[in-house]
C-alpha cells in the first residue's frame, strides 16, 4: 500500500470518528431535554388528577346550613359576583 493511501484512511477514520461523536453528543442532548420535558409534562398530568380529585371530592359533599364551614364558603362565592 503506496503512504498516500494511509493518510487517506486515517483521515476517513479521523471524520468517521468525528462524525460520530457528534451523533452520540445529540442523542445524549435530545435525551436529556427529552426527560426534562417528560418530567414536566407528568408532573402537569398529576396535578391536575390530584385537582380531580379534590374537585370531585367537593362535588359530592353535600350543603348543609348548620356546617359553619359551608356557610363561610357560601359567602364567599357569593362575595365574588
Amino acid at each position: 500500500m503506496p503512504v498516500e493511501e494511509f493518510g487517506k484512511i486515517d483521515q476517513t477514520f479521523a471524520l468517521f470518528c468525528a462524525f460520530t461523536y457528534l451523533r452520540i453528543f445529540l442523542l445524549i442532548y435530545c435525551a436529556c431535554r427529552f426527560v426534562s420535558s417528560l418530567r414536566l409534562y407528568v408532573s402537569h398530568i398529576v396535578g391536575y388528577q390530584r385537582l380531580m380529585v379534590e374537585v370531585e371530592h367537593k362535588r359530592r359533599t353535600s350543603y348543609s346550613s348548620d356546617n359553619d364551614e359551608h356557610e363561610a364558603l357560601l359567602m364567599q362565592v357569593c362575595e365574588c359576583e
